[in-house]
């Protein structure tokens, strides 16, 4: 079996929505949702960042791959 991989994510005071690339098919786990994507970037509603520290959690299918995460930060 293959372990999720856990990113945390810090957001400031405005919320946004990220983008996340990965290299090939996997599931993204955020809060109490899980999400399948295929390779490429995606932009998916429902992984909303709010102030403060959250994590998401990625297992590819196949076992192995790699993801990124971006996103802009604001504030006033």
């Amino acid at each position: 079996t293959t372990a999720d991989t856990e990113l945390t994510l810090t957001c400031d005071r405005r919320p946004v929505v990220p983008t996340i690339t990965v290299s090939a098919e996997t599931v993204l786990t955020w809060e109490t949702s899980s999400f399948t994507v295929n390779a490429g970037s995606h932009r998916i509603p429902g992984i909303r960042l709010t102030q403060g520290t959250h994590t998401l959690k990625a297992r590819t299918t196949a076992g192995t791959g790699t993801i990124t995460v971006s996103y802009q930060e604001g504030s006033l």
